[in-house]
């Protein structure tokens, strides 16, 4: 029996589906993060800020109430742009947010004062490009990412460049990791899209927030049961 390249694909992903389905134990999508949970995350962001300005032992730390713990970008951006730093970009890591400036003008110790400024008041979270999770939803999606769409992406002989530990997953800067965008997905073989169609969206069933849909909660249950 011959069967085609689509049709055993498709032949495989059944029988993964049912193997998944028995080695899985099926979990409920844990909560998004608390309100105390960002606010910590955002303070420990904050006092990584304040260490990357290079101004310690040169000014008094400023005192600085936090506007938002779930502040976004474009607030922060708003606010830098307002402060007069140009030609600046922010660098987000494992060492936490840094600011760059492409052309450190006349005082670029006020510069970096005016970002500590404005990013103790909206200290946005870009490491997971501005999504919220939760510790126990970064667990949940590492398990899912291991157990279903890298096995899913293997039927194709695509492999992840690069996978983190369950630690380096959960906390610095592998927080932004996901098997489609760190993998290579030659055109000959499947498209992003097709990808994500056939071994499932990024966030899983989790329902997250957003950011680039202004906020809106965006609910992934009702389309993808893989993980359950």
């Amino acid at each position: 029996m011959v069967l085609s390249r689509v049709a055993a694909s498709v032949a495989v992903v059944s029988v993964l589906s049912v193997a998944l389905a028995g080695c899985v134990t099926p979990r409920e999508p844990p909560p998004g993060p608390s309100v105390s949970e960002l606010e910590n995350r955002a303070a420990s962001r904050i006092d990584l800020a304040w260490a990357n300005t290079g101004l310690e032992g040169k000014v008094d730390r400023p005192s600085v109430a936090m506007v938002s713990a779930t502040a976004t970008f474009d607030q922060l951006a708003a606010c830098v742009d307002s402060s007069g730093c140009s030609n600046w970009g922010i660098g987000d890591g494992i060492d936490g947010p840094e600011l760059s400036l492409g052309g450190a003008g006349e005082y670029p110790e006020q510069q970096q004062l005016s970002f500590y400024i404005c990013f103790a008041s909206y200290p946005a979270d870009l490491t997971f490009g501005e999504v919220r999770l939760s510790d126990a939803q970064l667990d949940y999606l590492y398990d899912y990412y291991r157990s279903w769409v890298m096995p899913c992406l293997a039927i194709d002989d695509v492999v992840p460049t690069r996978v983190p530990t369950r630690e380096e997953f959960t906390s610095g800067e592998w927080r932004g990791w996901n098997p489609y965008d760190y993998s290579d997905l030659p055109a000959s073989v499947l498209d992003y899209a097709d990808a994500i169609h056939r071994c499932g969206p990024i966030y899983a069933d989790l329902d997250v927030v957003d950011p680039f849909r202004r906020g809106e909660l965006v609910s992934q249950s009702s389309t993808f049961t893989g993980p359950r």
